[in-house]
């Protein structure tokens, strides 16, 4: 039982980070020069198989 909570706790955990951290990704790649990539990551197809 305790596997099945750990396992549930972590998924969703990565989940909420995924979600909150989508927003700030054109800020944090503007700030590392990156913002060519803006394009390709920051259409949410990571958080569309959610």
């Amino acid at each position: 039982m305790k596997n099945k909570l750990l396992a549930l706790g972590l998924g969703g955990t990565v989940f909420t980070i995924l979600c909150c951290f989508t927003p700030l990704l054109p800020i944090v790649l503007t700030a590392i020069g990156l913002t060519g990539l803006l394009g390709v990551l920051y259409n949410d197809a990571v958080l569309l198989p959610f």
